[in-house]
């Protein structure tokens, strides 16, 4: 993985090693770059405990490609060569075949691809299609990638006959259970509602029209809680003063730490832009807190990356159009009590050891 900061592939990435871990694989994370200091907020930190209690390994390889590539080589001349290899990053990929080739070590690379094309700058998108082709399987995380790469290949003959032959399969993400909070029950019933906002404050996330909804008078009376990976994140000295008494920021903590209330709701408006075909809008986030009762408000059309959860009530698709209709919605679903078997469909449905399953089934 190219680093530890909080993100999604981190994330996955992360989810898989405590799996694996439990299957009773020995797992070890090789970061490109250094271990992340204290004052950058991250999983190692976030995570120690859990990272610790799983034994799952931490090892950096350095900055530079040159170190890198040395330290990929003594891996590779030592004894205990990998037998399987999960990367998540398109570069590692490259590396990693590299220097196969000059120990003449049969690898078995198995790449997932994080991000959609679309989203990538034209360069680094092509030198992504590139680095894909020395992977031994290619995976997408989603439906919603896999569409965005394969029209990309399909509309252009020079990556389709030269660079991107490499076929792409979806293997969906999935939620390492034990992650989340077990003290879920003691949500105190007499507390008001939350609108909450989860994970990095970026443009494309939203939070300014989580905001514009929070102002609206039907909701004054929600909460405004902000799980973010850095307090610095969020700037709230601008926002009206009736906005800022309602907002509590939990920076830098785990899902673990979330206590869920009856009548929170999440808000993930992910817009990218008027020009995106495709919608990835059910983030890890949205199926965390669906696994705790708690519903999301998400953009239209996002649940087509996940069918299996198409018809859960606990999903609401918008275009954040009518902020008038999704206020209307979020009161609606804030009242409602989701059934215990709903929420056991989803946990089951989203379990990152299905993936797991999956994943090994490949190297048969």
């Amino acid at each position: 993985m190219d680093n530890l900061r909080i993100g999604g592939f981190q994330r996955l990435a992360l989810d898989q090693a405590y799996a694996l871990g439990d299957r009773g694989f020995r797992t070890i994370l090789y970061v490109l770059g250094e271990l992340p200091s204290v004052n950058v907020p991250n999983f190692l930190d976030s995570e120690r405990i859990l990272l610790a209690s799983q034994n799952v390994e931490l090892v950096s390889i350095g900055n530079s490609r040159v170190g890198q590539l040395t330290t990929i080589n003594t891996i590779l001349k030592s004894r205990e060569v990998p037998t399987l290899i999960l990367s998540h990053s398109l570069r590692a990929t490259f590396l990693l075949r590299v220097a196969s080739w000059l120990h003449l070590k049969r690898l078995r690379i198995i790449t997932t691809i994080h991000q959609l094309p679309t989203l990538s700058a034209p360069r680094q998108r092509l030198q992504r299609f590139i680095y894909a082709q020395f992977t031994w399987r290619l995976l997408a995380y989603s439906s919603a990638v896999k569409a965005d790469w394969d029209a990309r290949v399909g509309s252009n003959l020079i990556f389709r006959t030269l660079i991107a032959r490499k076929t792409i399969y979806v293997l969906r993400n999935g939620i390492y259970l034990n992650r989340l909070p077990f003290n879920v029950n003691q949500s105190n019933e007499a507390l008001n509602g939350r609108l909450v906002y989860l994970g990095r404050n970026t443009a494309w996330k939203g939070v300014a029209t989580f905001l514009e909804l929070a102002s609206r008078p039907e909701l004054l009376h929600f909460e405004l809680l902000f799980m973010i990976p850095d307090e610095k994140d969020l700037d709230i000295q601008a926002l009206p003063l009736e906005v800022r008494r309602r907002i509590q920021i939990v920076a830098g903590k785990p899902i673990s730490s979330y206590i869920p209330r009856r009548g929170d709701v999440h808000l993930y408006p992910a817009n990218y832009g008027p020009d995106a075909k495709f919608v990835e809008s059910v983030s890890l986030n949205c199926l965390e807190l669906a696994c705790l009762g708690v519903p999301t408000i998400l953009t239209k059309n996002g649940l087509g990356t996940w069918p299996d959860l198409a018809k859960a009530s606990i999903f609401y698709e918008t275009d954040w159009v009518d902020h008038s209709l999704i206020a209307s919605e979020i009161l609606r679903v804030s009242r409602v009590k989701f059934s215990n078997l709903e929420i056991q469909k989803i946990v089951e449905i989203v379990d990152i050891q299905n993936q797991i399953s999956n994943l090994l089934a490949l190297t048969d």
